[in-house]
Order: C-alpha cells, then structure tokens, then sequence
C-alpha cells in the first residue's frame, strides 16, 4: 500500500466522489422515467458512473483511441434504457460495451470491426494467455448471446402479430430481477477491465500517473495490484 500512500491525488478522488454522488441525486429526481430506483439499482449506476471517468482519463490521454470516447457514449445510454425499463435498448446498448471492450483488447482494424465468433476466438485465446478464468469468459459470451437475441428478435419472429407485440409490450415494462443482471454485468465489467490491464499495462499506467488512488477507487484495489503486476 506504500505506493496509495505517496500518492498525490487524494483531493482528485473526493472531486470525482462529489462528481458521482450529484449525478446519482439527480438520476434519483429525473421524471419521465418508469423505473423505481432502489439501492441495487444505484450500487449499479454508480459502478457505471466509475466506468465513464475511468474511460475518461484513459481516452484524455490519447483521443485518437476512438473506442474509448464511444464507450463512454454506450454507457450513458444504457444508464438511461435501464432508467427507461427500455430493455431491448439496453441490451442493444450492452451489446455494444461488449463490442467496443473487444475491439480495445483484440485490436480489430476499425475496416473490420463487425464482431464474429473469431473475434470471440481471439479474445479467449487472449484470456488463455492471461490465465484468467474461463467461466468468465463464458459469461460474457452468454451475456453477448442473450444481448443479441433481444436486438435481433430471436424465435419471437416465428410467432404471430398479436403475439409478439405482447411480447414486445411486456418486455418493455421492466428488466425482472435487476440485482442478479447487475451482478452478471459486474462481472463482465471486471473480466474486461483485467484484460485492459494486462494488455495496456503501460498506457493504463501512464494515463493515471502519480493517481493509483483515483485508479484504485475508479475500479477497486485487485486491478490496481494487477497493473502493478504486469508492470514488474
């Protein structure tokens, strides 16, 4: 913890803290939205929130890293489905982090950014090398499945009108058991940001000079220890 304690950036960590605290007192007061927040649902956009000012330092470093600036747009978005109980938008709009966190980790050329199973391919040959968990892996592949069901409309096609138009209205009325989807969703926001750290190591590093404490609370102490890791 030597490295937290020399660290100059303390009164940056409270900043972001009062950042985050306002944005979720004014998510709370928003009207026109069909959700009834409750704590689960704040614990979630305030993981979300952490994630845009993570993206934001890193894309403030370089803004020509492209996919950075868009994940910080998919994140407001989906925030704001979520808000909606829009849940075909949110899914749309994970499907999309999903994306874009891929792209950032396999480097596909921006000609070539449709995401396919060899894109899948070589994101867990990535994780193989990395030595990180499979079942991760394989939730993230189910949760992107799932995303993509919702956005294309999956068997729903094959039934009739009034059905699926039923479908469709009820779908929009809620996402059923949030807190257990936020968990998944923690999840997959953890397996990306280890692989970040180990394929970014040096630019992550650099991006939050002399600021391992706001990096430490933007996305907790196990990554911070595991930059330093793959820096040694």
């Amino acid at each position: 913890m030597k490295h937290l304690k020399e660290d100059m950036t303390y009164n940056e960590v409270e900043s972001c803290k009062v950042e985050i605290k306002k944005f979720i007192t004014e998510i709370n007061v928003l009207e026109g939205y069909s959700l009834n927040i409750k704590p689960d649902d704040e614990s979630f956009f305030i993981v979300i929130s952490k994630h845009i000012l993570f993206f934001k330092y890193l894309y403030m470093c370089d803004t020509n890293v492209f996919y950075f600036r868009v994940l910080i747009s998919d994140l407001y978005y989906y925030i704001e489905s979520i808000l909606k109980s829009d849940v075909r938008y949110m899914y749309l709009n994970e499907r999309s982090i999903i994306e874009n966190y891929t792209r950032l980790i396999t480097n596909i050329d921006v000609k070539n950014d449709h995401i396919t199973d060899n894109s899948f391919q070589i994101l867990k040959k990535k994780a193989d090398e990395l030595k990180l968990e499979e079942s991760e892996f394989s939730l993230v592949k189910s949760e992107y499945t799932v995303a993509c069901g919702y956005v294309h409309g999956s068997d729903i096609i094959k039934n009739d009108l009034s059905y699926v138009f039923d479908e469709c209205i009820h779908k929009k009325s809620g996402l059923n058991e949030r807190p257990k989807y936020y968990n998944r969703m923690k999840r997959v926001f953890k397996y990306f940001d280890s692989m970040l750290i180990c394929v970014y190591p040096n630019y992550i590093s650099g991006c939050f000079h002399r600021r391992k404490a706001l990096l430490e609370y933007l996305i907790g102490q196990k990554y911070v220890d595991l930059l330093f890791k793959q820096l040694d």
